[in-house]
């Protein structure tokens, strides 16, 4: 038989990223109230990620592990810093990547969400 759920009541808006990074790397970033943390957007590709200080973070929630990666989702403090950074190659080909649907979408999804906690 199942439980009756409950009802969460005085929940609250805040913002906060969500993404992919390595076991060790998120174990480290916790504990280093200094570090910065790149956030993956996809799994095993570094090609956009979000950046963020350990000072902007209120709450680290950590998911499944999967190859080393941990699914992040990061609960951002008030207006907090979210850098958006794409890596590409320095050249013709590198540059023309920032017209590619594909890494636009990526990018799109390298940013802050309001969510309810």
């Amino acid at each position: 038989m199942s439980e009756t759920p409950s009802i969460k009541k005085d929940m609250k808006e805040v913002f906060a990223v969500t993404g992919y990074v390595p076991k060790s790397v998120l174990e480290k970033f916790a504990s280093d109230s200094s570090a910065k943390i790149d956030i993956r957007v996809e799994r095993g590709s570094d090609e956009v990620v979000m950046r963020v200080t350990h000072k902007d973070v209120a709450e680290i929630r950590a998911g499944a592990s999967v190859k080393d990666e941990t699914l992040v989702q990061l609960i951002l403090r008030d207006d907090a810093a979210v850098e958006t950074i794409i890596k590409s190659q320095a050249s013709i080909r590198g540059i023309a990547r920032f017209n590619d649907p594909m890494l636009q979408r990526l990018t799109a999804t390298a940013t802050a969400k309001s969510i309810t906690v």
